[in-house]
């Protein structure tokens, strides 16, 4: 079995954000893991934020608890609250 929590960029995005924003699609981390081998049987929106827009100055870190501005906007971002995250299950059927 193999989970995958990570910042969720959003499926319309560009996705040159994925190489800076910390972001990532869903549609490229299943690509990857299904290209290994595993099958998708599902996924849970524990981790889901919908107050987070995804486009930060600083990426995913402008959100906590890593604030990369400092204190600009800080109490904005305070109050998004940490990034928008997928939780992905995989199985390996092998």
């Amino acid at each position: 079995m193999l989970g995958i929590v990570d910042h969720r960029l959003p499926e319309s995005a560009d996705g040159a954000l994925e190489r800076t924003s910390g972001y990532i699609k869903v549609s490229t981390v299943r690509a990857l893991a299904e290209k290994a081998g595993f099958r998708f049987p599902g996924s849970s929106e524990v981790n889901a934020n919908p107050q987070d827009t995804h486009d930060h100055p600083n990426g995913v870190w402008s959100l906590p608890p890593t604030l990369g501005g400092g204190d600009t906007d800080r109490d904005r971002f305070l109050a998004i609250g940490e990034s928008d995250r997928m939780t992905l299950k995989f199985v390996n059927p092998g």
